[in-house]
């Protein structure tokens, strides 16, 4: 886990700290490099058929599907050449479901 990879998802931070979760509509995505975070995300697909690699385990996800990031966790995204993908994000610190 690199600091880079952290220091990606820094902006949102200070948000999530406030309001203790977020939701994040992201449209019409390609791929999405590996990366990690200081937060868990629950991810729901909503359209689109896409390649998830989650600490070298890689699935196939479609519409429907949803998954939990462990904060930590390095994972990305990224769909056959022309293709596309939209997902729903909900993501929260730890202490929003541990107090």
């Amino acid at each position: 886990m690199s600091a880079g990879n952290y220091a990606r998802w820094a902006h949102i931070l200070p948000r999530l700290s406030k309001e203790k979760a977020l939701v994040v509509y992201h449209p019409a995505l390609r791929s999405v490099s590996p990366h990690n975070h200081l937060f868990f995300e629950l991810t729901y697909i909503l359209e689109g058929t896409v390649s998830h690699t989650i600490d070298g385990r890689k699935s196939t996800l479609s519409p429907g599907d949803y998954f939990i990031v462990d904060y930590g966790s390095t994972h990305s995204y990224e769909t056959s050449k022309d293709a596309t993908f939209s997902n729903l994000d909900c993501l929260f610190l730890p202490e929003f479901i541990d107090p």
